[in-house]
């Protein structure tokens, strides 16, 4: 057999189904960074539509009295400030930033957190669900992650054309 046979049979083993394992295995592999990547996005206040985050219950903005609460909820607790009118950081995420995961979808992978579905999450879900645009990477954190997977695939797929 010749060299330009084999590589044709090989080539036809690279089917879309080992391309999207690929893909799918290497997104599951850079988790941590996806999920760090969210955190830093929405503490920076950014939708993944590249806009300021946006809900349809809460204005974004913190009222006068919010860091009397945070004082009294726990006085000896290095908070970010809560300034009337800062737009919120979302420092008081805990379980909720804790729970950031990645699941396959129809059409890649989304975000999610499983900590704000948390039983102590006091009513956290309802907040965090009111966003339309947090949940997603934006436009610069989406080329990042999508390069590292690229340059994966396309690693493997060679590799496998070359054993």
């Amino acid at each position: 057999m010749d060299y330009i046979q084999l590589l044709q049979q090989r080539i036809q083993s690279v089917n879309d189904n080992v391309i999207l394992g690929l893909i799918y295995d290497e997104y599951f592999k850079l988790e941590d960074k996806i999920t760090q990547l969210q955190r830093l996005q929405i503490s920076k206040h950014e939708g993944f539509d590249d806009k300021i985050l946006h809900s349809n219950l809460y204005d974004g903005f913190y009222a006068k009295s919010t860091q009397a609460f945070a004082d009294a909820e726990n006085p000896y607790a290095s908070k970010t400030s809560k300034s009337r009118g800062s737009a919120y950081n979302f420092v008081w995420g805990g379980e909720f930033f804790d729970g950031f995961k990645i699941k396959k979808e129809k059409e890649g992978i989304g975000l999610f957190s499983s900590g704000a579905y948390s039983t102590r999450s006091n009513g956290k879900t309802e907040f965090f669900e009111s966003y339309d645009n947090m949940f997603g990477l934006n436009t610069e954190n989406t080329a990042t992650i999508e390069n590292e997977v690229l340059y994966y695939v396309l690693e493997k797929t060679f590799s496998k054309l070359y054993q």
